[in-house]
């Protein structure tokens, strides 16, 4: 029988109040990563811990008490503020443990403490989305996977108890396991043009977890394709942008169908860049222009193109780029909103390619949908056989609505719960990354979608940080990503040293700003209640923001930079 466990004479390895310093330096996530589901490590149930640390000082451990009578000792990896640490214990005997993380500083000082259960069994699910190109409810050669975004409900004893994300594979680790309870698996919504055929509806998925011991791959859904011939192309974009040369866009062009459509990809690069490359290579350059004819686009077939730009003239850091993509053709096309992406970044003197983005910059409003992307690199000198990534979803995000939008490779989604909020782990097995000497095939990225939170109020601060793994190395820690709710009374109002000027006000059917020393790049009208009611990206010289549309009122202007924003009300006759 399983026994919660948990060794109360851990405690006394705390002793002592914080001093104000060590009460700076916490233990921000502490997990179970990994059980023996995912891993084989002989007689024994082998599990794996993993924290995240904020503000760390140097040569720090991490005193971990497995709650069966050990204990053993790691070190705290520390980059740019932020610092993680990862070790694994095998039990001898199966159960749910109690651990506890002890953070010590250089003298052995206990600085903060922290706390998670551990499932020393197989808690988790592994399974695929496939088309069936045979008559059986195999995965095997013969078919294919699907790269297409698939939720699933979680029950225990028919209650439901969560919703995962699938795409094209999902890892779910069940929260709070109980072995004498049935789980079940069941698709919620529909693939469009494709039919589920394994498992039937009636029969779904289910597992008991004192019958799965070992890592387990049978909850694969097999899908048919539908009656519909209707087609869906989508594109999306993410890059890397420097002021010298060697900046990039990655581009992923997909379509949401059972039934191939050829996609014509068109790409408008900023003025402010030149185009070098691509791979695989265009079909046409004309310009600023650039093409792609792509042939036969489904759920089981998508592109994925990587764009090498230069400086057209001499860039400023700081400053502002945009570029657009789009397929065709969209007559036809059952969702024509997905036929086109914006991508704007700011300009870096130079970037870390480990890193995270979020759009639309800057300021937003509470529900608006957030899409982030995380891109990696590998910069050392041999393949990277494994890449995953851990990425915490902010509390004021609304985590029932993440949806992966695109990979740059397949990847494999597992979801965690933790104090309130989700985490999710993506997985690049087998990945074999190319090394820092093959720059055009050493790199990847992960996009995802996430709305704010609708009860979100003036001055509240969405922030966001990935931690990438490449194999067994410390984490990679990306920058963090910030998205706030604008507070409008705590903004600098508009002065002619900033180079801007605001006219007319009160405005009628235009209003106009003049962006004189480019330093400002995106505007937001904001009405009474807080609510965003115009977005637009703002260009050195002389804007236009149409009002017409809106009604007549008292607004509030904000003008947000590279190192400043400024407010001004606004109003509207």
């Amino acid at each position: 029988m399983m026994k919660k466990l948990f060794c109360a004479s851990a405690l006394a390895a705390i002793s002592g109040l914080l001093t104000e310093a060590q009460a700076q330096t916490l233990i921000t996530t502490f997990i179970q990563e990994g059980d023996s589901c995912y891993f084989s490590a002989g007689p024994g149930h082998f599990s794996g811990v993993y924290g995240s640390v904020s503000n760390p000082t140097p040569n720090m451990n991490a005193l971990i008490y497995w709650g069966d009578g050990t204990s053993s000792s790691t070190t705290v990896y520390s980059q740019g503020g932020n610092g993680s640490f990862w070790t694994g214990h095998n039990f001898g005997l199966p159960g749910v443990y109690n651990v506890m993380a002890v953070l010590q500083d250089a003298s052995g000082n206990s600085v903060d403490t922290a706390y998670t259960d551990v499932n020393a069994f197989c808690s988790t699910l592994f399974g695929r989305m496939y088309k069936r190109n045979d008559a059986n409810c195999t995965f095997d050669l013969t078919d294919d996977a699907l790269n297409l975004y698939q939720e699933i409900e979680v029950r225990k004893n028919n209650i439901p108890i969560d919703t995962i994300g699938a795409w094209g594979y999902f890892f779910y680790n069940i929260p709070n396991p109980d072995i004498t309870a049935e789980y079940s698996l069941h698709p919620l919504t529909a693939v469009p043009g494709y039919v589920l055929a394994c498992p039937s509806a009636s029969t779904p998925h289910k597992v008991r977890l004192d019958t799965l011991t070992a890592y387990n791959s049978a909850f694969d859904f097999g899908f048919d394709c539908g009656s519909s011939t209707g087609f869906d192309l989508n594109v999306q974009m993410s890059g890397l942008l420097r002021f010298v040369n060697n900046s990039y866009l990655y581009l992923t062009a997909g379509n949401v169908s059972c039934t191939g459509q050829n996609g014509t990809v068109t790409l408008n690069i900023d003025p402010q860049y030149v185009f070098q490359s691509a791979s695989p290579a265009q079909t046409s350059v004309s310009g600023q222009t650039v093409t792609w004819n792509l042939s036969n686009l489904s759920g089981t077939n998508s592109q994925y193109i990587t764009v090498l730009l230069t400086p057209n003239g001499t860039l400023t850091p700081g400053d502002s780029s945009c570029h657009t993509v789009s397929i065709a053709p969209v007559s036809g096309d059952i969702n024509p909103a997905n036929n086109s992406f914006q991508f704007c970044d700011t300009i870096r003197a130079s970037f870390d390619p480990n890193d995270k983005k979020v759009s639309p910059m800057g300021y937003i409003a509470a529900g608006q949908e957030l899409t982030y992307t995380i891109n990696f690199e590998n910069l050392g000198n041999d393949t990277a056989f494994n890449v995953h990534i851990l990425d915490t979803l902010s509390a004021l995000l609304d985590a029932s609505s993440f949806e992966m939008l695109t990979s740059s490779h397949p990847v494999q989604l597992s979801q965690f719960a933790y104090n309130g909020t989700k985490i999710i782990r993506f997985d690049f097995k087998d990945i074999n990354l190319a090394d820092k000497d093959h720059p055009l095939t050493n790199k990847g990225f992960v996009m995802y979608k996430a709305k704010a939170k609708s009860n979100l109020e003036a001055g509240d601060e969405i922030y966001n940080t990935g931690h990438i793994y490449f194999d067994i190395n410390p984490a990679v820690v990306t920058n963090t990503v910030t998205s706030a709710i604008p507070a409008v009374n705590n903004i600098g109002s508009i002065t002619r040293e900033d180079g801007l000027e605001v006219y007319p006000n009160p405005a009628g059917q235009k209003l106009f700003i003049e962006n004189k020393n480019g330093s400002f790049n995106q505007a937001l009208l904001i009405n009474a209640i807080g609510q965003v009611s115009i977005r637009q990206e703002l260009k050195k010289g002389t804007n236009q923001i149409r009002t017409a549309a809106l009604p007549a009122g008292i607004y509030y202007l904000v003008i947000s930079g590279h190192k400043a924003s400024r407010s001004v009300k606004i109003t509207l006759k």
